[in-house]
């Protein structure tokens, strides 16, 4: 079941506080990743986090932990990174490093007319064979 919550009307930390005695044993989960950090960045900039006093940055930080089911690590990154680009969002994948092909098709072509070839009793003389002609 999906039900989808409006919290724009929390705008305190002490909502917040009596938010989290009421929902202790709510589990809340955001529907995709893009969603949880639009949300999480919308509460950051709602609450002015980075103005805060730590013990309130906790609290805020409990909130948002609570309502899209990251964990602390991970919100601290997400924060972090907030914090450094004024933004939270998706990486851009880049195109992971390949190792080159160590066979060419001519290597290919070679080695299909010697498994062609061989013979399972004489494997060891097609071997010698394969190696003095090629």
């Amino acid at each position: 079941m999906t039900i989808t919550m409006n919290d724009s009307h929390v705008v305190s930390i002490a909502q917040i506080k009596a938010f989290a005695k009421i929902s202790k044993d709510i589990e809340f989960q955001g529907a995709s990743r893009t969603e949880k950090y639009a949300w999480t960045e919308e509460v950051l900039g709602r609450f002015r986090y980075f103005s805060l006093k730590k013990k309130e940055k906790s609290i805020v930080k409990g909130y948002a932990m609570k309502m899209t089911g990251f964990s602390d690590a991970q919100l601290t990154r997400l924060i972090q990174k907030k914090r450094k680009t004024g933004r939270i969002a998706r990486a851009v994948s880049v195109k992971r490093h390949s190792f080159s092909r160590i066979y060419g098709t001519k290597d290919i072509a070679l080695s299909s007319i010697f498994i062609q070839t061989t013979d399972q009793s004489s494997s060891t003389r097609s071997w010698q064979n394969y190696s003095t002609n090629y």
